[in-house]
């Protein structure tokens, strides 16, 4: 998702989400592309904030949300990130981008606040989001949801631990 807010309050998308179409492609080849084995990869194309909600209200099954967070898509990231949670609460949102602290205490705080947000890259996210994807992957046949699986191995991620219901 690459949404953000207008001069009038509105949101909408501001440029092409390039940074989410760089880890898409990355993933996509990662280890001889065997992730495309187990994920769909969607277009990721610039949307309107009601379109992005709409888009998820289509959904019917869970799934993994990437949202990369600069200061001007910020908040309408974590609108549209909550209303996944509302919707599809045992998806996984993750988060990266510049918006996204790299230390200990403001994560916590980034995380007290943003109870929609279950990941967190703290880095460069290309490598990270493919480790990821493969950590759900190779766990596919574990019992649980995306939120029970181990993401102890990715480095550069912060994670909630737990949050399945």
């Amino acid at each position: 998702m690459s949404v953000g807010p207008t001069a009038v309050g509105m949101f909408h998308a501001l440029c092409a989400p390039y940074s989410l179409g760089c880890l898409s492609a990355y993933a996509q080849v990662h280890e001889g592309g065997r992730l495309k084995e187990h994920f769909d990869f969607h277009p990721i194309t610039p949307a309107f904030h009601e379109h992005a909600r709409r888009g998820v209200d289509a959904l019917t099954g869970d799934g993994v949300f990437l949202f990369s967070s600069y200061v001007w898509n910020h908040a309408a990231n974590i609108a549209v990130a909550r209303h996944v949670k509302e919707r599809l609460p045992r998806s996984l949102v993750v988060f990266g981008g510049p918006e996204v602290p790299r230390s200990a205490a403001p994560l916590r705080e980034f995380f007290a606040k943003n109870p929609s947000v279950d990941l967190a890259v703290r880095g460069e996210g290309e490598l990270a989001f493919a480790e990821v994807l493969a950590a759900i992957a190779d766990s596919s046949g574990a019992p649980g949801g995306l939120l029970e699986r181990d993401y102890s191995k990715v480095a550069g991620v912060t994670f909630r631990v737990g949050r399945a219901s």
